[in-house]
């Protein structure tokens, strides 16, 4: 049975492509969950499951015991406590290990909960933990998504800490575009396609922002730096309705598709999926996910004014940051 230190797939339990696979293929899941999971819910063999292991096996880190002190402390009381270590790497074990015993004490749901669903203002952890999913080119936030997609309690509990653990880099950003929006500075509502279809021809400045000297830094440097104000001003034109929530979730998803797709496209060259393109179509596959976490309080998913329908405009700068592609 599934708990918050073990993983369990079964051979039946595919995520949303439903393939079919074995209890051989579904064994070597767990050891390597982020790639294993994605290339085992698409229906990869066991063969190419166990070569993607191999690939990858070599740089990962070894487990580092938790500090009891740490785990004593974040239990006690975590608005006082977390800061110290949150954006800490070397606190993953910590976080970890807390994760697991909230979620062995209150339940996987009840975590998600209230971690990532309670009201969001400025004091609430909610706010800064969600933030902290999109770091990490959202890793945080795939590793989360895994977890509820199987509904495995340790590996929401690997989601989260993964969270905590990273810099809160986009924070600033979402709270500049959520002031500009309670401040009635979002202008009209537009579309994500309609916005990135329109940005090298409207906003040409942004589309230019993230150059080559910047690096892996080009998101910061570029889009986030040279361009901001522009991204804010863009993203400020993204709103959801929480009546609107599952339309706006299926343009996310169409979106981002049709973006990695349009990027991919450069004939006469094979076509080439952009590595960091298909990061932001898994991560909005986990806002398919249904159950009582995904209520009206949820940051993550909700859109009223004023507040923040992240996981939407997180999904609107990835083309500036690639350059603007044709679409």
């Amino acid at each position: 049975m599934a708990s918050a230190t073990r993983i369990v797939i079964k051979a039946e339990d595919t995520g949303f492509w439903k393939a079919r696979q074995d209890e051989e293929t579904a064994a070597k899941v767990p050891k390597l969950v982020h790639q294993l999971l994605a290339l085992y819910g698409t229906g990869a063999p066991e063969s190419a499951i166990q070569a993607a292991f191999d690939a990858n096996a070599g740089y990962q880190l070894k487990h580092t015991p938790a500090r009891p002190h740490v785990v004593a402390e974040l239990q006690a009381d975590w608005a006082a406590h977390a800061p110290k270590y949150l954006g800490r790497g070397a606190y993953y074990s910590d976080f970890l290990r807390f994760f697991q015993d909230e979620v062995d004490r209150r339940g996987w749901q009840a975590v998600v909960a209230a971690f990532l669903c309670s009201p969001g203002d400025a004091a609430s952890p909610a706010r800064h933990m969600v933030q902290r999913l999109f770091s990490g080119l959202v890793h945080p936030m795939i590793q989360l998504g895994f977890g509820l997609e199987w509904e495995q309690p340790a590996i929401v509990a690997q989601g989260l800490a993964q969270a905590a653990v990273h810099r809160n880099t986009l924070g600033d950003f979402f709270d500049r575009v959520d002031e500009a929006v309670a401040a009635g500075r979002g202008g009209e509502q537009r579309g994500l396609s309609d916005i990135c279809e329109s940005l090298r021809a409207e906003n040409s400045s942004l589309a230019a922002a993230a150059e080559w000297r910047d690096g892996d830094q080009s998101l910061y440097a570029g889009v986030l730096g040279r361009g901001l104000d522009e991204a804010v001003a863009l993203c400020a034109q993204v709103r959801v309705r929480e009546e609107d929530l599952d339309e706006r979730v299926a343009e996310a998803l169409h979106h981002v598709a049709y973006v990695a797709a349009s990027a991919a496209w450069k004939p006469p060259h094979i076509p080439k999926y952009d590595f960091f393109l298909m990061y932001v179509c898994v991560c909005v596959c986990v806002h398919l996910q249904g159950g009582c976490w995904r209520g009206a309080h949820c940051m993550l998913l909700r859109g009223v004014e004023g507040d923040e329908p992240l996981w939407v405009r997180g999904a609107g700068f990835d083309q500036a940051w690639e350059g603007v592609p044709p679409l």
